[in-house]
């Protein structure tokens, strides 16, 4: 099976698509590795830059990217320290 190879030019034209404007507020659940492959690498690092800039050119500076990130740290009883503990939902978060 061949897997979709994806640019930051294609992400963004599907969120034009989508009505994505300048200014948006958009809320992201992400699992980039169903999109494929980005058109920068076959890991998660470049996949995440890839939609990330995307993203990024879509809102434009006034726009707004929220995603979940969470650490389940309270249910182990581990501090949690917003500057220092990493996420552990995805890279994307991160």
């Amino acid at each position: 099976m061949s897997r979709f190879v994806y640019s930051q030019a294609q992400v963004r034209a599907a969120l034009e698509a989508l009505g994505v404007r300048a200014g948006d507020t958009l809320l992201l659940h992400t699992s980039l590795g169903r999109l494929g492959f980005s058109d920068q690498g076959q890991d998660a690092d470049a996949a995440c830059r890839t939609v990330h800039a995307a993203l990024r050119d879509a809102v434009g500076p006034r726009g707004t990217l929220l995603t979940p990130s969470y650490t389940y740290s309270a249910g182990k009883g581990e501090l949690f320290d917003p500057r220092d503990t990493p996420s552990t939902v995805g890279p994307f978060s991160e």
